[in-house]
């Protein structure tokens, strides 16, 4: 109520609340945080965003694999979903965005965080294999679909040999779905056995 009635004395052109999980209805009994407490204060929010045109950032707490936290009527209540990723000791950020509205879109953007703030890289594919070393073993460039972009990432492949005491060997991938890679890993093992058995066949007819 205090921030509405803020709003209300000075309009701004943009409000951000960082975060969502902090504001409280007085009103309400229940805690800052809650399930009902983030829905209706998102809620009151979303209402006087609508009636004055106003643009309203929701600044929400995500989980340790990068999910949004609390319940998901936030999630429904908000046009799009907003997120800025990055790995510890990058420069880079993707800036991703999820509609919730008119159906499902999802849409990235790559930026560089700089003294000035963050300016968008104009070629992502460029930046992402400026650091690649062309005919390296086991390095393989691959174009990725994101939403209505396509960009060229770089794959690599590191493979050890069997161990002495045979089993089933471990395979590992980051960045790749588990259920992906166990697929293309079977599609590459029959057409390699397929090849194997022609070859086969093809020595035992010149010998014959």
């Amino acid at each position: 109520s205090r921030v509405l009635a803020e709003c209300e004395a000075r309009p701004p052109a943009v409000l951000v609340v960082d975060s969502v999980q902090a504001v409280r209805d007085p009103a309400l009994s229940s805690a800052p945080g809650t399930v009902s407490s983030v829905r209706e204060c998102a809620v009151a929010l979303q209402r006087w965003a609508k009636s004055r045109t106003v643009p309203v950032l929701l600044i929400g707490h995500v989980t340790k694999d990068g999910s949004l936290a609390g319940p998901k009527a936030l999630e429904h209540l908000v046009d799009a979903v907003v997120t800025i990723e990055g790995e510890r000791g990058s420069s880079r950020r993707i800036v991703r965005a999820t509609k919730n509205r008119f159906g499902p879109v999802e849409e990235l953007a790559l930026y560089e965080m700089t003294a000035a703030g963050l300016s968008e890289i104009a070629n992502p594919s460029a930046a992402l294999l400026a650091e690649r070393k062309g005919g390296a073993a086991g390095s393989a460039v691959s174009a990725a679909r994101e939403g209505s972009r396509a960009v060229l990432v770089e794959i690599q492949a590191l493979v050890g040999p069997p161990a002495a005491s045979g089993g089933s060997a471990r395979r590992v991938a980051l960045g790749l779905d588990p259920g992906r890679l166990a697929l293309l890993l079977a599609v590459l093992e029959s057409a390699g056995m397929s090849r194997s058995e022609e070859h086969t066949s093809e020595l035992q007819s010149h010998h014959d």
